[in-house]
């Protein structure tokens, strides 16, 4: 589905810059970027790209909760051209329904620390 992202513009004998995306040595499959998820939301529009970056910005609840993940990548790269995936955890809900146990308890966890201020400590209880 996502190769026709890899088409190349007869005009400069490379593929489209608006695009985004690229694909690397151990995958070769076209990964989408955050300019790819620009384009797919408005096309050529720069107001309406305008609009979706704000979708993708760093501080959006989609990042800070752990929905979206984009890759490290130097200083000097624009932002846009860093790989965009979904958080493993969405996408085993958006695929099984659920998340794992073991991701609801950290995150559960993870909550519960933060409200209250402090570090949960494990009690662990031997039995004798």
């Amino acid at each position: 589905m996502l190769d026709t992202f890899f088409t190349i513009n007869a005009t400069t004998g490379k593929p489209y810059t608006e695009f985004g995306g690229f694909s690397n040595s151990s995958h070769k499959g076209f990964i989408p970027t955050i300019e790819t998820a620009v384009f797919l939301l408005a096309g050529n529009d720069l107001g309406e790209r305008l609009q979706a970056m704000l979708l993708l910005d760093a501080n959006h609840f989609f990042y800070s909760n752990h929905i979206l993940i984009d890759e490290w990548q130097p200083e000097t790269e624009p932002r846009g051209s860093k790989s965009l995936t979904l958080a493993p955890a969405v996408t085993g809900y958006l695929l099984f329904g659920a998340l794992e146990e073991e991701e609801e308890d950290l995150s559960s966890s993870a909550t519960k620390s933060k409200k209250s201020g402090k570090k949960e400590k494990k009690h662990s209880k031997g039995k004798a």
